[in-house]
């Protein structure tokens, strides 16, 4: 510890006077930055980004829809939600329908007629890519719930089923 040759009162290191005996050697306080009180909007999101996630697991999206209507952070992801849920739905219908297209061939096995029926390859092809797409879209919905943003899902996001 330093002491003011002058007064006697404790000095920072180093210093030979003190701040009230030299104004000169006077530190400024250091700056500390005030982190920026939480906004009503970031508070919400922190708060639900849960029910953000769940909106985006099928027929999930109903509990934030119904049990946080004061949330608009939940209310966003559960509106996206719902109608990512009506398209898995349509998928499952489409790739129902197209399930019934089969392909019977007739082959020789030792001169006997064996008949085998499937499903042609670009029908597995078309269902399979929508199957990934729908995913891609749930995943990216969760990713921003988690990040606590509100973006909407791409090609559907503009689509409101529920106001």
């Amino acid at each position: 510890m330093a002491f003011c040759g002058n007064c006697g009162a404790q000095t920072q290191e180093g210093a030979s006077l003190c701040a009230a005996c030299d104004p000169g050697t006077a530190q400024t306080p250091a700056f500390t930055p005030i982190a920026p009180a939480a906004t009503d909007e970031t508070r919400d999101a922190e708060e639900n980004k849960l029910m953000g996630v769940l909106a985006y697991c099928g027929p999930l999206a109903l509990l934030p829809f119904f049990t946080k209507k004061d949330s608009p952070f939940a209310q966003f992801h559960a509106k996206q939600g719902i109608t990512l849920c009506i398209l898995w739905i349509g998928y499952l219908i489409v790739r129902g329908l197209l399930g019934l297209i089969k392909i019977t061939r007739t082959e020789y096995v030792w001169g006997v007629p064996v008949e085998y029926t499937s499903k042609p390859w670009f029908i597995t092809l078309i269902t399979s890519l929508l199957a990934v797409g729908v995913s891609l879209l749930a995943i990216i919905g969760i990713i921003n719930a988690i990040k606590g943003e509100k973006k909407p899902l791409p090609l559907i996001g503009g689509i409101s089923i529920i106001k």
